[in-house]
């Protein structure tokens, strides 16, 4: 797998962690985002999806992507992600920003 591509998986990979494991990560009931990262390893393949209002049963995701990860993939779809995440993460954390002001 090219060094570039490994990056951008393992930064999807971060993000997940990252923004998942933080404060109220588990309380949904304030409808923080989600994100699902898994990676399929013996058919390469990486699936992301984004809850931007919380998972629940029968909700559906904001974002799909299942990708077949290999050395002439299209890079951007990663770096489209990436983003996505980074928007989401962001958005949420001016969101905290906003009712603390109130």
């Amino acid at each position: 797998m090219k060094k570039s591509i490994k990056e951008k998986v393992l930064e999807i990979m971060a993000l997940a962690l990252e923004f998942n494991c933080s404060e109220a990560g588990s309380d949904n009931t304030n409808k923080k985002p989600a994100f699902f990262v898994d990676y399929t390893g013996h058919v390469n393949y990486l699936t992301v999806k984004v809850y931007k209002n919380g998972w629940g049963k029968d909700v559906e995701s904001d974002m799909y992507e299942i990708l077949l990860i290999h050395d002439r993939m299209y890079e951007k779809k990663l770096d489209d992600i990436i983003e996505y995440m980074k928007e989401v993460y962001k958005e949420w954390e001016n969101k905290d920003e906003v009712q603390s002001q109130m």
